[in-house]
Order: structure tokens, then C-alpha cells, then sequence
């Protein structure tokens, strides 16, 4: 008998808005423990990624929607939490990232200016809840990016 070893996820095609939502809340899901987990867990060489990756990410908003540097950003969120199995996941996800990111700049929710400052502030509350080691802000924090981006662009669905 042959071991064969078991996908931590399987991430299904998205062929539909239905799709993307339903992933958006998987993520939603995911990302709120993986935060806390990271305020949890924090380390200063964490924190300095995270940062880091904040600093990347705000700098190439100045000419890009920068879904790579978005994707970085959670990524070094999940890197926080210390749990392998959580940072494949989140790592997983990033081509659902991806996606979302380019249906935002597609429907043009923001402009880039709009999406910088968002993310200004709403990475700056996620950062802020880590660095102080509070797992229920970071959880709050996150939940609030992640649902706030998701009512801007199907805010845009009904025009």
C-alpha cells in the first residue's frame, strides 16, 4: 500500500461571484485565527516582515493595484502565527487573492490613492493589534479589512 499524502486544501475553480464569495468567507474564517495566532506568537523578527511587507506594499500602490505585495503582506501575517499548516493555507490562497484584487481594480472600487490610504489604515490597525500582542483586536482588525473589502465591491455589483 502506497502512503499518499493528503492536500491541506483544495482550492476549487471560481467560475462565479457565488464562488469568490464563498472563499472570501473560507478566508475570512482562516486569516481571523491565523491573526490571532500571530499576536499570540509575535516575535520582532515577525513583526519587522510584516512591517516590511506593509512598507512594500504601500510604496507600489503608488502606480499598481500591487496584489503581489497584498498577498506578502498576509502571508507574513500567517508567517507570525508560527503554524505551518496555516501558512500553507494562507499561502495557498493567494491566487484567490489574486482574484479578488483584480475584480476590485477591474470595477474600479478604488483608485489607487483610495485603496493606499485604506490600506494605511486598515494594515496599520492589523499591525498595531500584533505588535501589542492582542489577539482579540487583531481578529477584529482583520475581519473588518477583510468584510469592509468585500462590501466595496459588491457594492459595485448593483450598479
Amino acid at each position: 500500500v502506497r502512503a499518499q499524502t493528503p492536500e491541506l486544501v483544495r482550492l476549487s475553480v471560481i467560475d462565479s461571484i457565488r464562488d469568490l464569495i464563498e472563499w472570501h468567507e473560507f478566508r475570512v474564517a482562516l486569516e481571523s485565527e491565523v491573526v490571532a495566532l500571530s499576536a499570540e506568537r509575535r516575535t520582532e523578527a515577525a513583526l519587522q516582515r510584516m512591517r516590511e511587507a506593509q512598507d512594500a506594499l504601500l510604496r507600489q500602490l503608488a502606480t499598481s493595484q500591487a496584489e503581489r505585495e497584498d498577498a506578502a503582506f498576509h502571508h507574513a501575517v500567517a508567517l507570525g502565527s508560527g503554524n505551518h499548516k496555516l501558512i500553507e493555507a494562507v499561502g495557498a490562497l493567494a491566487s484567490h487573492i489574486f482574484r479578488w484584487a483584480a475584480l476590485t481594480g477591474e470595477r474600479k472600487v478604488l483608485t489607487l490613492a483610495e485603496r493606499r490610504e485604506v490600506i494605511a489604515t486598515e494594515h496599520g490597525e492589523i499591525l498595531a493589534a500584533v505588535s501589542a500582542g492582542n489577539a482579540a483586536e487583531a481578529r477584529a482588525a482583520i475581519r473588518r479589512h477583510l468584510l469592509n473589502g468585500r462590501s466595496r465591491l459588491l457594492s459595485t455589483l448593483s450598479r
